[in-house]
């Protein structure tokens, strides 16, 4: 039987819908199902041949389990054969010990080789138990994957039912108009504000045209007052000025008065 290494690379089992059995395609070996993951023969693309030899060695050769129920009552069989052969060898095995003791010696340096061997296949074997625990690591890591993408889901799921929780409890609609209204309503408010302070400023324009009109008129009357003042001031020093004339020619008549009299 070959002891071979398992080759480099993932393993990758399908199902053959011809013999709706699961294979290894690239050894040709046959599973007994999908969840027992133990090998009963190999497909050579006509029939399913029960396990052989070359079944036996391709196994080792990819380090798969076989069905060890199907060889059992081959090894049984071997074994009776061999205790039979064994009897009628005996005789002739004691007549051969004695020829090869002297053969011992070289037999050690042979065994010495078998165990180089085995110790190799031992290496390979544990090179093989290292990849199938990379494999489920990597099995480990995709079902992990696969957990946090369900987890997104869920997460994703909720937020769905949120938003569409919220979308039934409020009307965006209704809550679209509602805005428009209040922003309608607040410019109408903000424009009336606007024409009451533009209203406010032009009356009070006016007031101030109509006080400046007024202080105008009344510094114009202050100075006709001036006016009528140093007249009447002027008429009241002439009157004064014939009075005293008056006084005069009254003193001047009386003396004439006076004077006439006396004659």
């Amino acid at each position: 039987m070959s002891t071979a290494a398992k080759p480099r690379g993932r393993v990758i089992l399908k199902k053959n819908k011809t013999i709706n059995r699961i294979w290894h395609p690239d050894s040709t070996l046959v599973f007994k199902s999908a969840t027992e993951k133990i090998v009963i023969g190999r497909y050579d693309g006509k029939e399913i041949i029960s396990l052989d030899d070359e079944s036996l060695e391709l196994c080792t050769k990819w380090n798969f389990k076989y069905d060890t129920t199907l060889i059992e009552s081959v090894e049984e069989v071997t074994a009776s054969e061999e205790d039979e052969q064994s009897e009628e060898n005996k005789e002739q095995n004691q007549e051969e010990d004695e020829d090869n003791e002297g053969e011992d010696e070289d037999n050690e340096g042979e065994d010495e080789d078998d165990k180089e061997e085995e110790e190799e296949e031992e290496d390979d074997k544990e090179d093989d138990k290292e990849e199938e625990e990379e494999e489920e690591g990597d099995k480990e890591g995709d079902k992990e994957g696969d957990k946090e993408g369900e987890d997104k889901k869920e997460e994703n799921d909720e937020d769905d039912k949120l938003i569409k929780k919220v979308t039934s409890t409020f009307n965006l609609n209704e809550s679209g108009k509602i805005f428009n209204d209040y922003v309608f309503n607040t410019n109408l408010f903000v424009d009336k504000i606007k024409g009451l302070l533009n209203d406010t400023k032009c009356n009070l324009n006016k007031s101030l045209d109509i006080n400046k009109t007024l202080s105008k008129d009344l510094s114009n009357n202050k100075d006709v007052l001036k006016t009528l003042q140093k007249e009447l001031e002027d008429t009241k020093q002439e009157l004064t000025n014939t009075l005293n004339e008056l006084e005069d020619t009254k003193t001047k008549l009386s003396n004439i008065k006076k004077l006439l009299g006396g004659i």
